[in-house]
């Protein structure tokens, strides 16, 4: 279970942490973990992450959780630098909301363990590639390798890595013709590209990278070297493709993407579902409190559309406080618990207004796919059921016959 370790003198930041991260499904203890957390992150007044460094084994924070979070009155370089040296990753200036801890945590989540760094190996050599591969495995990566140039294409399609090792000499297809071939796929125009090799003269090194890889391993470096570096561009590949996919506000599939989700779900021939789901009375939450405000309560449904939902379920973007839901493989009765919940969390919580705390609802239409039926016509069922669930009084969800 991932958690926040919250130590702070600021008694309202606790109470509104426990109720925002509980609805979200994480764990919340104002108490220090004897046990090494990687999964936790570490909240705390820069004043005391001294003293809480000092009570563990090791005294390093960063060592002891995923994250570290420096809470601060006041910003400025000297606080940043002290909190860096005490292991902080995240800085954090008053006035803040336990939203504002949630936001940093996710933005700078490490990778799960869950869902590993996907490696693609292309090596004509398959003791060369099989200890390759073998390095990174044991670093928490999945890996698939290819030792015949010509079916990279259909690797990567269906594997669809975060980098790709390609070997720089290979009979059938040089690693700087591979490069340039995988280049004039605009779905992989991104795709970190490493070569690998025994080459040792500089010109050879920056004549591969720049007929299109991204960087040059010698064979033979030792894991403790290339893991950090096919890592940090993984994981910055991730982050690209996130930003082109999702949507900057809310971190949910934009509308293309959704559609695109939608068609991909219904291709799998198999029940599925799609939710729209919509806050109301948005225009007065704006109107009351301000535009701020109203972005916050959008923020607060994405974070719940995507932690208290299931693996496989997609969320998305629709429209400016509207969202969509897929739900895979699943019957309308199985998707309208999953819809309920997030309801029902959404209706709980409170959010923070200059003029105080308030409450919010929403409202939602769920339809399930008919045999042969495109994305258009169910996206439609289930706005109509949505619509529904509006004239009925809202905050409720309707399921469209």
């Amino acid at each position: 279970m991932k958690g926040l370790v919250l130590v702070t003198g600021d008694e309202a930041l606790k109470a509104e942490a426990a109720d925002y991260f509980s609805s979200l499904g994480y764990g919340l203890s104002n108490e220090m973990p004897v046990e090494r957390s990687p999964a936790w992150t570490l909240a705390a007044d820069l004043g005391m992450l001294a003293p809480l460094a000092a009570g563990l084994p090791n005294q390093d924070l960063a060592k002891h959780f995923g994250q570290v979070v420096a809470l601060v009155d006041r910003g400025g370089f000297h606080a940043r630098l002290q909190a860096a040296r005490l292991g902080a990753t995240g800085f954090l200036e008053r006035p803040l909301a336990a939203a504002d801890i949630f936001a940093l945590m996710e933005d700078r989540a490490p990778v799960s363990a869950d869902d590993p760094i996907k490696v693609l190996i292309v090596d004509d050599d398959p003791i060369a590639a099989r200890v390759t591969g073998r390095q990174m495995e044991l670093a928490g990566m999945r890996v698939v390798t290819v030792e015949e140039p010509c079916r990279v294409l259909d690797s990567m399609r269906s594997f669809q890595p975060d980098l790709a090792v390609v070997d720089l000499y290979m009979p059938q297809c040089s690693g700087t013709e591979l490069a340039q071939v995988i280049r004039q796929m605009s779905s992989f125009d991104t795709l970190p590209i490493v070569f690998l090799s025994s080459e040792a003269e500089l010109a050879a090194q920056m004549n591969a990278v720049s007929t299109g890889g991204d960087d040059f391993v010698a064979k033979g470096t030792p894991a403790a070297l290339i893991i950090p570096l096919i890592r940090s561009r993984a994981e910055r590949m991730r982050r690209l493709r996130r930003h082109l996919r999702t949507d900057g506000m809310t971190g949910l599939l934009t509308h293309t993407a959704f559609q695109q989700a939608v068609d991909e779900a219904l291709a799998a021939q198999r029940p599925a579902c799609v939710a729209l789901l919509d806050l109301d009375g948005f225009r007065a939450i704006n109107a009351s409190h301000g535009h701020p405000v109203g972005d916050a309560v959008i923020k607060t449904l994405a974070r719940l559309l995507r932690h208290r939902t299931r693996p496989d379920d997609r969320a998305g973007r629709f429209g400016g406080e509207e969202f969509g839901l897929i739900l895979p493989a699943t019957s309308s009765g199985e998707a309208a618990v999953v819809v309920e919940t997030v309801r029902a969390a959404f209706a709980g919580l409170s959010h923070a207004a200059p003029d105080g705390r308030f409450a919010a609802t929403l409202s939602a239409g769920l339809a399930e796919a008919r045999p042969a039926e495109d994305a258009e016509t169910l996206i439609a069922r289930a706005f109509a059921a949505l619509v529904h669930a509006k004239e009925q009084g809202r905050d409720r969800l309707v399921i469209a016959p």
